[in-house]
């Protein structure tokens, strides 16, 4: 249901991919995984978990499957990691926060309950939490005893979404916002005559049509319409006198 009622953000074309990811991350995976931590999961349980989060990825950056796009790339697009490993990170920590507690502790006693008097049948025993949780220290060779260092636990079991932000990034969306905090100042000011204000907003709008995608993308995501329209006037105008040089000179 999550996921329906989220449809129209996530599946928004002028939404970047990686804000898609990231509302994703957010909202619909946590709803997707509520009281995973518990789940005895089967590998039956799991496949249709990757299924239903890979389709859901598809959808979010408009491909199908006849597009033949791996998941890896679909997964770096939008900058999330697999549904199956952050099972098995949730799992993990809960794991990791039973065995800290005292012996004593409610949810230290459940684990040495034994029930008696029941019957089995011929088929395959039911699996058990502890039976995945070995299998998943197996996998990541850790122990039991690493849950005593909470931070090298936590280091160990963590499965990150995506690529870290680089330098890069984080300075041109500091930038991006730089500029936007300037413009919300200079039009709070009291004082600030009509054309002082046309002034600053011509000197804002007068720089690389890179920086000006930029600054539509937030003013779209933080909803400030003045902004929006101001930007997209000024690229509509810069589009017109490119095509129609002959009459600006």
């Amino acid at each position: 249901m999550k996921w329906r009622l989220a449809s129209r953000v996530l599946c928004d074309k002028k939404i970047p991919p990686r804000l898609k990811g990231k509302f994703y991350r957010v909202v619909v995976r946590p709803a997707l995984l509520y009281g995973a931590e518990c789940w005895p999961a089967k590998n039956s349980h799991v496949q249709k978990m990757h299924v239903a989060e890979i389709r859901m990825l598809r959808w979010m950056c408009g491909h199908t499957r006849s597009d033949k796009i791996r998941k890896e790339v679909i997964r770096e697009k939008v900058g999330v990691a697999s549904v199956v490993d952050k099972l098995r990170e949730v799992r993990l920590r809960w794991f990791e926060h039973v065995k800290r507690r005292c012996a004593d502790a409610p949810v230290r006693r459940c684990e040495r309950l034994a029930v008696e008097g029941t019957w089995r049948g011929r088929s395959r025993p039911k699996k058990y939490w502890g039976e995945v949780i070995r299998h998943d220290l197996a996998q990541l060779h850790i122990t039991e005893d690493m849950t005593l260092d909470r931070k090298e636990w936590r280091s160990r079991i963590k499965t990150c979404d995506g690529k870290e932000l680089v330098l890069d990034e984080a300075i041109a969306i500091s930038k991006t916002m730089t500029k936007l905090i300037e413009y919300w100042k200079k039009h709070s000011e009291e004082g600030v005559s009509i054309d002082m204000l046309i002034d600053f907003d011509k000197a804002f709008v007068n720089v690389h049509h890179s920086i000006l995608y930029d600054l539509i993308l937030a003013a779209n995501f933080l909803n400030d319409k003045e902004i929006l329209d101001m930007i997209c006037q000024e690229v509509a105008e810069e589009k017109i006198r490119k095509e129609n040089v002959w009459a600006f000179e």
